[in-house]
């Protein structure tokens, strides 16, 4: 007998209900637990990702060479652990400027980094879905790592953001959601607290390095000042010796007048090293005073021949210049790159031997940058001696004044050079960047001079 056939057709459709809801039911539950245990392993996979960086991110802070090589280290664990396609961090070049710069960059072919990026009212935290209507901000992230899936961090206080990628929702099988918060940021707050510490660690290398520089400078400077001083203070002291009364060296009036140069010129010779000790102290104050204007090169290197030629008359010293009339203008310190020159030039008298010759000429390269050389018989005549070996000042600059005049042209971005020349010449060369120099308004026939760079 067919059981269903004598059963109500009523009661049939019932209990197919009843038993219809009961695998809704379980099929229900099934989901919930189902999404329970991804959701604990979502939450398990960010727990053990945000350690692992705070992990790696101090490893690498202890071998990292740079604050820069952080980044883009730090960024591959980030990626590995977050499984994510592409990652990026980005620096805003302005607080709050909205302008922002990709700084380090993984999985991102070159011709997908959008350098710089500007996102206006840039959010704390924010992630697209396939729902995510694309309007701004979501417009401007997505366009940054060209992914239509992003998850974003932003810290105002430093400028700093991270954003991850991934091309389809499939990753993990689901897509972002609010809980990734925790890990983005968490992601962010590692990297910027071992990017300060970095940081921090290289500037104290720097200040320790600067600080013993600094002890060391100031040992050769403290004997470099005695060394010169001693010299011309031997000088008065035994000129004056001779003179004083009681004395039983025998007078006359030329010796007394010889001697009485002698303290004279050495006297001078003094109050110059004050001088330079006193500028030398503060030539770092001295360079960031400089107040550059355009001047013409002629007048700037005709003034530093007029003062040499005065000594060079005394000494019988010939100074000439050799720079052809050009409308070349320089933008210098009229008073501090008119110092350079002038020192310049009477070390080489002081140092020539009678009848010698001091010139000055000038070369303009062909990048446009100018190169001022003053050659003499004994600008450096142990030039190489004094930068590579002995670190004795040369003949004609054995007080502070070199070290002045380096200063004054690094002032005006420029660099100098002392190289031996045939004949027991040397060139000392001045060397300004194209950025300084200009062609006057006028025109005239095109600078010549000799080549003033070493072979």
């Amino acid at each position: 007998m067919n059981v269903f056939a004598a059963t109500p057709p009523e009661q049939l459709q019932r209990e197919l209900n009843y038993y219809r809801r009961e695998c809704n039911d379980l099929g229900a539950r099934l989901l919930r637990l189902q999404e329970e245990q991804s959701q604990a392993f979502r939450e398990a996979r960010r727990s053990r990702t945000t350690a692992k960086l705070v992990r790696e991110a101090y490893r690498l802070a202890d071998g990292a060479a740079s604050a820069g090589e952080i980044g883009a280290a730090l960024l591959d664990v980030i990626l590995d652990n977050a499984m994510c396609d592409r990652a990026a961090f980005l620096s805003e070049t302005e607080p709050g400027s909205g302008r922002f710069l990709v700084t380090h960059a993984v999985g991102m072919a070159a011709e997908a980094s959008p350098w710089p990026v500007v996102i206006v009212n840039s959010p704390a935290f924010f992630f697209t879905t396939s729902q995510t209507r694309i309007e701004p901000p979501a417009y401007e992230l997505t366009g940054i790592l060209k992914l239509p899936y992003i998850l974003w961090a932003y810290d105002r206080a430093s400028g700093h953001a991270l954003i991850l990628g991934n091309r389809s929702e499939s990753n993990v099988s689901r897509p972002f959601e609010p809980g990734d918060q925790e890990l983005v940021e968490g992601a962010l707050s590692v990297y910027l607290d071992v990017l300060t510490r970095k940081q921090a660690e290289l500037a104290l290398r720097r200040a320790r390095k600067i600080a013993e520089e600094t002890v060391q400078a100031t040992a050769e400077f403290l004997a470099s000042v005695s060394d010169a001083l001693r010299s011309p203070l031997n000088s008065i002291i035994g000129c004056s010796e001779k003179m004083a009364s009681g004395s039983r060296y025998p007078l006359s009036i030329e010796r007394c007048a010889e001697f009485a140069d002698h303290i004279h010129e050495s006297g001078n010779r003094v109050v110059g090293l004050i001088n330079g000790i006193l500028q030398y102290s503060s030539f770092a104050k001295v360079t960031l005073s400089l107040a550059p204007d355009w001047r013409p090169l002629s007048e700037i290197v005709g003034a530093a021949v007029s003062a040499g030629a005065a000594l060079g008359e005394k000494r019988h010293v010939q100074v000439e210049s050799e720079i052809a009339p050009a409308p070349l203008e320089l933008h210098v310190d009229p008073t501090g790159f008119g110092q350079v020159l002038s020192t310049l030039v009477e070390a080489a008298v002081r140092a020539s031997p009678v009848a010698g010759r001091v010139a000055v000429s000038a070369l303009l390269c062909q990048d446009g940058s100018l190169e001022i050389g003053v050659q003499g018989a004994g600008i450096a005549g142990a030039a190489a001696a004094w930068e590579e070996e002995t670190g004795e000042a040369p003949a004609g600059m054995e007080d502070l004044s070199l070290p002045i005049v380096r200063a004054l042209v690094e002032g005006h971005d420029g660099q100098m050079t002392l190289h031996a020349a045939p004949a027991q010449e040397t060139v000392a060369t001045i060397a300004l960047p194209a950025h300084r120099v200009r062609m006057a308004a006028a025109t005239g026939p095109a600078l010549a001079g000799p080549a003033l760079s070493p072979a």
